[in-house]
């Protein structure tokens, strides 16, 4: 009877030897398919039109995330240059951009408006507000003159939020 008891609990534990083993392997398996996937560069897009846009980045393999209204391309997300895995997701997050108005900068971080900023030849002055919300933090909340407003070469003011929590 003792030799019942003891050849049921060794097959048992065989079992779960046996699952634990697979389980194992299978996560290796899916570690080496996942780490093999081609990496390939994001395309540096900004300025570009919409349709642009989304065609470098499937020709690159990538699944453009289209955001915003206009139709040019303000910022990638991730940045120009940052290598992802082929079949990633990047957004595209657009505006319109008129050179004689303001532009909409409102809403997006201030290393991207200054980016935009610079490559277009657009002076501008930084102001800092306290924010309690964390997700405003580095983010233009507002703009001087307002958005769509001519520019005439003025010097534009952007405020920025600074979280202190």
């Amino acid at each position: 009877m003792k030799k019942g008891i003891l050849k049921g609990i060794i097959h048992i534990l065989m079992v779960i030897f046996g699952l634990f083993a697979a389980g194992i392997l299978s996560i290796l398996i899916m570690m080496v398919y996942t780490s093999s996937a081609k990496k390939v560069e994001v395309p540096y897009l900004i300025g570009e039109s919409k349709d642009v846009g989304i065609q470098a980045l499937k020709e690159k393999g990538l699944i453009p995330v289209v955001d915003g209204t206009g139709d040019t391309v303000l910022y990638t997300d991730p940045k120009a240059g940052v290598k992802v895995k082929k079949g990633h997701h990047v957004l595209i997050q657009l505006r319109s951009i008129d050179l004689q108005k303001v532009p909409d900068l409102i809403g997006v971080p201030l290393e991207v408006a200054d980016q935009f900023l610079v490559q277009y030849k657009i002076s501008y002055t930084v102001q800092k507000i306290r924010t309690s919300d964390s997700t405003k933090h580095g983010i233009v909340l507002e703009m001087s003159p307002n958005v769509g407003e001519d520019l005439n070469k003025n010097t534009i003011k952007l405020i920025i939020g600074v979280y202190e929590g």
